[in-house]
């Protein structure tokens, strides 16, 4: 009999900031607009099917400001996310919804988006760990984008999560301690 390891091993439920970029085959991916709605994905990402493919449970969609690029999160269809630990504080943006999920332990990890800030402010406003990888570290290949054509700053993928290690196991297909 073979046996068969995933790295997340289907235990890890993972939130992402798929209202924003990351698809997720047959959900609805509003980006914050209303002219958005009913919109549905027709095929995962190409990093989603990678974290489903390594055991990740997708679970919630989380939310983010409309036109990304805003230091908080508030749109015409949820209304302004806040953060966890207190409601008249900002839960950060533009991936604040995935900071305020993860903010809360309602996920392991989360995935963001950043171009200027989007994962890193969350991140800080809701004391977790967040990076923006280097442009193409992490698959962003078939992920909605409401900037086609805006190729001066590239927008990239990147975890968000409790602790470097959450971060690590966001990252890669290997244990740290490997």
């Amino acid at each position: 009999m073979k046996r068969v390891f995933s790295y997340l091993c289907g235990s890890t439920w993972v939130s992402a900031e798929f209202t924003t970029d990351t698809l997720d085959q047959g959900k609805e991916t509003s980006m914050g607009y209303v002219s958005w709605l009913g919109k549905y994905d027709e095929e995962d990402s190409v990093l989603t099917a990678l974290l489903r493919k390594a055991g990740a449970v997708f679970y919630v969609k989380t939310s983010v400001p409309q036109t990304l690029m805003v230091c908080e999160t508030v749109n015409n269809i949820i209304g302004r996310t806040t953060n966890p630990r207190n409601k008249n504080w900002s839960c950060g943006g533009s991936s604040g919804g995935e900071g305020a999920m993860i903010g809360i332990r309602g996920g392991v990890i989360g995935v963001g988006t950043d171009i200027g800030g989007s994962i890193r402010i969350p991140s800080a406003f809701n004391f977790l760990y967040g990076i923006r990888p280097s442009h193409g570290r992490m698959p962003y290949a078939k992920m909605a984008n409401s900037m086609e054509g805006q190729e001066t700053i590239h927008s990239v993928v990147g975890p968000i999560a409790h602790s470097a290690a959450g971060m690590w196991m966001n990252s890669t297909h290997h244990s740290p301690r490997d």
